[in-house]
């Protein structure tokens, strides 16, 4: 039976991370798993969030070294009273522990363990951020040209690993992108590898390889991926041109219901960020519009290549 919940806080479990306020949030006692140890020595401290699909907790490690402090992490639990959902989130919890663990890039959250409490429910024990959200930022401003381009520069080298080893994570959008403080200043992670899939060239040029289920948020979603179609590491840049746009337009390039957005991506030009009224550098609006284009073939072949399109930006100063 999952530990009693609180109200008042739903939403995709995905964020392994939290912002200072958080620290003293959730400290019921009547949560079960709060003072558990898990395998390996960790413990759970205290809950930090919670969605539709389970929990997050504030967990501590054995320390790195012989007379360290606790090491914190960040704890996932999936709610498995849900039946109906259950065979979904095992499978998400499934990918994000087996891909996630093959990454090492430092703006990709690291995953530690996997494994089920004493009560049976799937758990995953994460890197512990702390920050904010892209979609937390963005409810405040827009970015702004420049630092949308270190932004969109930052997550293309993040993902160039994952997909030079043919991973789309498919659900690209900014709550998956964590702005994590640091020592060192703030750096991005890309979060929930939960809806990820593994190509090859083989399976991407197959229409029987199309997936039943879709992954993805509309607002973001790559034309075919909406329509179910096989899809492959292409299909993620196209949402981060989307994720540029409303960075630097305050929303997405198609507004409506949802499956009023889904066909907009399918049918219709992106609007440019300079006919909103946005002051831009050419050439830095011709890589998002680039990342934009309705077939895969008209993107940039990777991750990689977006990095290096960005990089070019560089060599000469880019008016913003």
């Amino acid at each position: 039976m999952f530990p009693r919940r609180h109200v008042g806080r739903k939403g995709p479990v995905g964020a392994v991370g939290f912002d200072r306020a958080d620290r003293v949030s959730y400290g019921d006692p009547t949560d079960d798993y709060i003072g558990q140890t898990l395998p390996g020595q960790v413990r759970i401290v205290r809950r930090l969030d919670e969605g539709g699909a389970g929990a997050v907790y504030l967990g501590e490690a054995p320390p790195r070294a012989p007379g360290g402090r606790p090491e914190p992490v960040a704890i996932k639990i999936l709610d498995t009273g849900d039946l109906q959902e259950l065979d979904l989130g095992l499978r998400k919890f499934q990918a994000e522990a087996s891909i996630t663990g093959l990454l090492r890039h430092p703006g990709i959250v690291k995953i530690y363990g996997h494994g089920r409490t004493y009560d049976g429910a799937p758990y995953l024990i994460l890197e512990l951020l702390e920050g904010e959200t892209l979609r937390a930022r963005l409810g405040r401003a827009v970015l702004g040209p420049e630092p949308t381009r270190h932004l969109l520069y930052a997550a293309a080298d993040a993902l160039a690993e994952a997909h030079a080893l043919g991973i789309v994570h498919r659900d690209l959008s900014p709550n998956n992108l964590f702005l994590a403080r640091g020592p060192l200043g703030e750096r991005l992670k890309v979060l929930d590898f939960g809806n990820a899939r593994v190509r090859t060239q083989a399976l991407e040029a197959r229409p029987e390889d199309a997936d039943a289920d879709w992954g993805g948020t509309p607002d973001y979603m790559a034309p075919e991926l909406a329509a179910a179609q096989a899809v492959d590491v292409r299909a993620d840049l196209y949402s981060l041109g989307a994720i540029a746009f409303e960075c630097l337009t305050g929303r997405p390039p198609f507004v409506g219901a949802p499956t009023q957005v889904l066909l907009q991506h399918a049918k219709l030009p992106a609007p440019r960020p300079s006919s909103l009224g946005v002051t831009i550098d050419p050439r830095f609006e011709a890589v998002i519009m680039q990342l934009l284009e309705k077939r895969p073939d008209d993107r940039p072949a990777h991750a990689g290549a977006l990095r290096e399109a960005l990089a070019k930006l560089w060599t000469n100063p880019v008016s913003s």
